[in-house]
């Protein structure tokens, strides 16, 4: 119950809601606990004077006012306690979405994003419930069973200790299964979460599915989670089935004893026939207690596992955050500074770089460069702290990467992947991402840049076209121009561009070159790419080869060099040549 915690700030920021819920529920019970003793008094009227009918309208009257006070008292508990545990469900999932976008990158690489959608529904609605009629049926139970046992002991103790006999007994029973059910419900929610992964990854990967016609394969992979969960669910069913039944059939138990016994007591006329028909009534108004504890006691523990999952995420640290009072320096004009830079992903695994050592000048244009696998990509995701490097330093205007925050740095420094995402928006939208305050005219030069503008024209909607869940409506060429082009509208004072024109034409892909030429003037450009021809023109150009920097300089004198670059250079170029038919 410790996860219960996490909850406290929301439960504090709620309390008068809260408090003048839980008066109107107390109310309530209290309400209720008295119409047995109009009851009493109506039948004693009624043994003492027959016939008595003006006496017992008062009685009529009492009981009518009590359930009119019950109505409304009953309506307000349910706004207040119930409205509170929507504000705090919502509260927490905000928190745990905010939570979410801090987390390094790493996490996701561990996480799946079915996980995570399982904690934001099912998890949450557990809690919701817990906060709800959870607490309702505990308190209900609690207050409205004490209060009845109290009133039956006033009417005759020796007989409220009769009928109560069983509750040992369901006290035993009931701590035994809410062991179990804790048990159970883990093992349903992280069965939901594996459930709710692999209808994500079937429907991401959809066009590879009816490609290869894996929907049968997919259909009985879903299948066996599903019966899976059935069977956790009838499992977990079995536990929370017993509780409300028990609890019945041990307040029939308590009734029939009262029956028998009680019954003599009358005829005996050690109590009146009314203390006995108000002894039955409260007797009545126990079941629903003790039905109540179980119910609790189910979406209790239903919740505390829940918050405990959810707890596990809120208390993962991310890898990549800002140092305590960081100030941002002045980053434009920005130079750039690697010193013997290492980086493996794991520890057991070989390095992705081995003490790469460059520096790349403010306002010029440079392209990293090598076969697939040299590091290229992991030096990028190095230079905006995507990645933390495990020795060697990435300096900023001699400023190093750690002590500038990392809103200022990935202000200054933009990466866009290979694999651009655009959310199911319109172009527009998706094109004002970064910067919403743009204009028609600033828009239309960032598209022109990236030559993206004119297709843009024929497409229907023409901006407001809607592009589809992550852009499907789209080729891979326009998907990497419209996110060129958000980038080019920010325009920041490094923008990395990593084999972001890979899936263009060589001819838009010069057009491109040329049109950042004079787009980015004075700011610099880096370029990723494993494809050499085509990029003579930029001022450096950084070999990579197994992770390790083999070379450097411009076009001419690697050519010169006559080294590991000049011969792929050659090698693409003769490759092309004959593709083109140009030989």
């Amino acid at each position: 119950m410790r996860s219960y915690r996490i909850l406290l700030p929301y439960l504090r920021q709620g309390l008068l809601p809260l408090s003048v819920g839980i008066v109107f529920l107390l109310s309530v019970d209290f309400l209720q606990l008295s119409i047995p003793r109009f009851i009493k008094g109506a039948i004693d009227t009624l043994t003492a004077k027959p016939g008595a009918a003006q006496g017992l309208f008062k009685y009529v009257l009492l009981i009518l006012g009590a359930a009119s006070l019950v109505f409304l008292f009953r309506m307000f508990w349910r706004r207040l306690i119930f409205g509170q545990g929507r504000r705090i469900e919502e509260a927490l999932r905000n928190r745990l979405f905010q939570h979410l976008l801090r987390l390094s990158q790493s996490y996701y690489h561990r996480t799946s994003i079915g996980d995570l959608m399982a904690h934001a529904t099912n998890d949450m609605e557990a809690v919701r419930m817990a906060l709800g009629m959870g607490l309702v049926s505990m308190m209900d139970s609690l207050v409205l069973g004490s209060a009845a046992i109290a009133f039956m002991a006033y009417i005759n103790l020796k007989l409220t200790l009769i009928s109560l006999w069983p509750m040992p007994l369901a006290a035993f029973l009931t701590h035994r299964l809410s062991r179990l059910l804790h048990q159970r419900f883990e093992m349903v929610q992280g069965t939901f979460s594996q459930i709710m992964e692999k209808v994500r990854e079937s429907l991401v990967g959809i066009m590879v599915v009816k490609a290869y016609t894996l929907q049968k394969r997919e259909e009985e992979n879903l299948s066996r989670f599903s019966l899976k969960y059935q069977d956790q669910n009838i499992a977990l069913a079995r536990v929370t089935s017993t509780l409300f039944p028990l609890s019945v059939f041990l307040t029939s138990l308590s009734l029939a004893v009262v029956l028998w016994i009680g019954g003599k007591q009358v005829i005996d006329r050690e109590i009146t026939a009314g203390d006995f028909v108000a002894f039955i009534s409260y007797l009545g108004l126990l079941s629903w207690p003790f039905s109540a504890l179980g119910w609790g006691i189910n979406l209790i523990k239903r919740g505390a596992v829940s918050l405990e999952r959810i707890e596990r995420i809120l208390e993962e640290r991310p890898e990549i955050a800002d140092l305590p009072g960081l100030t941002a320096p002045r980053l434009d004009p920005l130079d750039l500074q690697v010193k013997e830079l290492t980086f493996a992903y794991s520890e057991k695994e070989k390095p992705v770089l081995k003490g790469v050592s460059l520096e790349i000048k403010s306002g010029g244009s440079c392209i990293i460069t090598g076969k697939t696998g040299s590091g290229k990509t992991t030096l990028a995701l190095l230079l905006v702290r995507l990645l933390e490097p495990a020795y060697g330093t990435i300096s900023l205007n001699g400023h190093d990467i750690h002590s500038i925050p990392l809103a200022d740095l990935r202000q200054s420094i933009s990466l866009i992947p290979q694999e651009p995402f655009l959310f199911s928006d319109t172009i527009r939208a998706n094109l004002l991402l970064a910067r919403p305050e743009a204009g028609e005219v600033e828009m239309e030069e960032a598209l022109r840049a990236a030559a993206f503008y004119d297709e843009i024209q024929t497409f229907p909607q023409g901006l407001d076209t809607v592009v589809g869940e992550k852009g499907v409506l789209l080729s891979g060429g326009q998907k990497q121009r419209l996110s060129l082009a958000r980038a080019l509208l920010v325009n920041p004072s490094v923008l990395i561009l990593d084999n972001t024109l890979s899936s263009v034409d060589l001819s838009t892909e010069r057009s491109i070159q040329e049109n950042l030429g004079h787009f980015r003037e004075g700011r610099t450009t880096i370029f990723i790419s494993h494809r050499l021809v085509g990029w003579e023109g930029v001022d450096t150009i950084f070999f990579l080869e197994a992770g390790k920097l083999l070379e450097w300089g411009s076009h001419e004198q690697l050519i010169r060099k006559d080294g590991p670059y000049a011969r792929l250079y050659r090698y693409q170029r003769l490759e092309l040549e004959l593709r083109q038919g140009a030989f």
